[in-house]
């Protein structure tokens, strides 16, 4: 295998495996029944600023103590953590501060990253891969500037999960985060950027790599099954229905050349073939109407690296998310106060 896993990493849990399921993974999570709401922020890369302004809008309603449980694939992981720990905006300015311009993609590496990747691979040289997506440079920021509050993680009774992929079985997992130990190496298990990020992440003698880089049709199916009695909530940070066919085709082509070195082809087909095996959206919704989808309009900056399109995917997830709020599709929480500046109060129905 290509990829060289990072450390081990010393976390508490581990949990089910997506496509290897039984009864008691997905119908057998023990849920509250005082929060009907479940939460799932998905993977979009810098796009993932958006889910954060969304989730602000949702935290102004006074959501946040309606949800069971919030799922995060890859950079959702990262919106998920600051919505639990009631640290949304600080955690958003990340973006704009923290990641714009070369600070965290750095493109002028990617030409020598392939290059040596390739002959790595197939003349079994040992060129260093500088990584074009460098998950170490967040794991600092978030160690020092923007630490993460584990304890009003805790405090706020919701269950948290990141979706990451474990190489070993070809397949997406749940990692539950139930301890201060678990945020980072299940943050850069679920966000670390695969392929542009060379070494996988070690957890419990699995390894792992970023949750978004191959896709999960099974992903949305998979939290119905889990949460029969609850309304979900999907926000959707790069939204594939919204592009054209031919532009999901070059980006998950793109990403697939720069696998093969790494995974091998098997998954670098995964890769290309995943925009092929989506779910039916619609057919999902009429099926389940507690089902709601919410996605991003503002295609084209998934991997800007401009503070301003940043700041300006922020303002519109809040505005989508506070128009979603008083559209009154939520059916299983219920208004307690009239709306007032836009900003809807919500408690259990």
């Amino acid at each position: 295998m290509g990829m060289k896993p990072r450390s081990a990493a010393a976390t508490s849990n581990i949990i089910v495996t997506m496509e290897q399921r039984s009864p008691e993974t997905d119908v057998g999570v023990k849920e509250n029944i005082e929060r009907p709401l479940v939460v799932y922020f998905s993977a979009g890369a810098m796009s993932g600023v958006f889910s954060a302004g969304f989730s602000k809008a949702f935290e102004e309603a006074g959501l946040r103590q309606c949800v069971d449980s919030v799922y995060g694939n890859s950079a959702g992981g990262l919106t998920a953590l600051n919505f639990l720990s009631g640290q949304i905006e600080h955690g958003a300015a990340l973006y704009w501060e923290d990641l714009s311009g070369d600070q965290y993609i750095r493109w002028r590496r990617l030409p020598a990253y392939v290059l040596k990747a390739f002959s790595n691979k197939i003349f079994r040289t040992k060129f260093v891969l500088e990584p074009v997506f460098d998950i170490d440079y967040i794991e600092s920021i978030i160690r020092s500037k923007r630490k993460i509050d584990f304890d009003a993680i805790k405090a706020s009774g919701s269950r948290l999960y990141m979706i990451v992929y474990n190489l070993k079985l070809s397949a997406h997992e749940y990692l539950e985060v139930t301890s201060q130990d678990d945020v980072i190496p299940m943050l850069r298990a679920t966000g670390g950027g695969h392929p542009a990020y060379p070494h996988s992440e070690l957890i419990h003698g699995n390894l792992y790599v970023d949750g978004g880089t191959i896709d999960d049709k099974e992903r949305i199916v998979s939290l119905i099954k889990r949460h029969p009695d609850k309304e979900i909530v999907c926000v959707l940070n790069n939204p594939k229905w919204k592009q054209g066919a031919l532009m999901n085709f070059l980006n998950k082509s793109s990403i697939a050349v720069v696998m093969l070195p790494f995974f091998g082809l098997r998954e670098a087909y995964k890769t290309a073939n995943s925009d092929f095996a989506t779910v039916d959206i619609e057919k999902l919704q009429k099926d389940h109407p507690y089902l709601h989808f919410i996605g991003n309009d503002l295609n084209g900056f998934q991997m800007s690296t401009n503070a301003a399109h940043h700041k300006m995917l922020y303002r519109r997830g809040y505005e989508l998310g506070k128009e979603f709020l008083l559209s009154n599709a939520l059916r299983r929480v219920r208004p307690t106060l009239s709306t007032k500046g836009n900003v809807v109060q919500y408690a259990s129905a």
